[in-house]
């Protein structure tokens, strides 16, 4: 919420959460931004946004030690086949907590600013 809250500071009350910076179009921000962005850093066909959600399942499992399942979860990921998904109801809400902290903790370890 606190974070929703920084956010609109920024943008005032604008209809979506990152809106376009240049007021084109449908008004959020281009898909394709964050990949422009990097390519601009140096990072052409070595770094993409989707890729970085491979992080933290790498990460996550071979650095901090949680499950592929808890990290999947949280990431909003489809678990499990068809039958799993009618009758499954667990969040693993507490896992997902510990995870997020942890995962909060090692990125500030490597110097996050928030």
């Amino acid at each position: 919420k606190e974070l929703l809250e920084s956010l609109r500071k920024i943008y005032g009350d604008a209809e979506f959460v990152f809106p376009s910076p240049r007021g084109r179009g449908d008004g959020h921000l281009n898909p394709y931004s964050i990949n422009q962005h990097f390519i601009r850093m140096g990072y052409k066909s070595v770094l993409r946004a989707h890729g970085i959600r491979a992080i933290p399942l790498t990460a996550g499992q071979e650095v901090l030690g949680f499950s592929a399942e808890v990290i999947q979860r949280q990431m909003a990921h489809v678990i499990g086949d068809k039958i799993r998904q009618a009758y499954d109801r667990s969040q693993m809400l507490e896992e997902r907590r510990k995870f997020m902290v942890a995962w909060c903790d090692a990125l500030l370890a490597q110097g996050l600013k928030v």
